[in-house]
């Protein structure tokens, strides 16, 4: 659907990509017993475009996430899980590792410089989605991130890969200081990281913004044009926030969700240059 990011909330689900097995039943995983507490996996077989081998994942059963908001930068919030935790797929026969959006997106000479880079990457067993955790999936965030830095891969998913690497550290963050804990900003998960990133998804998305046609990332001009003015106030940029906020302003077909985000946006730059 054109203007929504994955595992969009508005949704009310996450799309379940696989094909239909009569022959397999759901595989049976803690996140199946409890219900509607946690998201409903099912198994999922994945063919890798660098190595070829095929490999065993997961994928979210569609109707099992529970729709809630977002944040301004449009990190989207289920009320029954994080997202980020189900979005990088990582191959443990070659150790190839990408978001899920681009994991089989991507072309025959991409697929022979990732593997120019195999030397130096570890290989391993499935991370089931059971089994994920921040500190376990974070690691996996940063082996796409490093695939994405080769020479050739388009900037905005270099810029994407690490927006959602800021939405993981934000959730690992929220979730340490909900128990009590005290995040410093130093800490991997703290608000040092998580700005960096930020900046970087928003000199990428730039970039992207002046040489890729849209839809960019799946996301038509409105919403990629709100996210941008989003990542610049967050950066503390505000004329460039102002400038990419007036264009999402006059967008047509902008999603109501977007829509809402724009007027939140538009009162906290007034707030911010009085």
């Amino acid at each position: 659907m054109r203007g929504y990011l994955p595992g969009d909330p508005q949704l009310n689900q996450e799309r379940d990509s696989s094909e239909p097995d009569k022959k397999k039943a759901p595989v049976k995983t803690d996140a199946v017993k409890k219900g509607n507490d946690t998201p409903v996996f099912r198994e999922h077989v994945i063919d890798c475009p660098v190595c070829h081998k095929k490999f065993t994942s997961d994928t979210i059963k569609s109707g099992s996430l529970i729709a809630g908001d977002y944040d301004l930068d449009l990190r989207p919030k289920f009320k029954n899980a994080d997202i980020t935790l189900y979005k990088v797929l990582k191959c443990p026969h070659c150790g190839y590792s990408n978001h899920a959006k681009f994991f089989n997106d991507i072309t025959n000479g991409e697929a022979g410089l990732i593997q120019d880079r195999m030397i130096t990457e570890q290989k391993g067993t499935v991370i089931r989605f059971a089994d994920r955790n921040y500190e376990n999936t974070y690691p996996l965030y940063r082996s796409a991130l490093s695939f994405a830095m080769i020479g050739g891969i388009k900037q905005s998913r270099r810029a994407y890969i690490a927006l959602y690497t800021a939405w993981l550290l934000r959730g690992w963050r929220e979730e340490k200081e909900k128990s009590g804990e005290i995040v410093k900003g130093e800490d991997v998960m703290g608000a040092y990281m998580e700005r960096k990133l930020l900046k970087f998804a928003m000199e990428n998305f730039r970039i992207a913004r002046g040489t890729e046609s849209f839809p960019i990332c799946g996301l038509e001009m409105g919403t990629f044009d709100y996210l941008l003015a989003s990542l610049f106030y967050l950066n503390g940029e505000l004329d460039d926030a102002g400038r990419y906020l007036n264009n999402a302003r006059k967008a047509y077909g902008i999603p109501a969700y977007v829509q809402s985000k724009v007027m939140d946006l538009t009162i906290l730059i007034r707030k911010r240059m009085e």
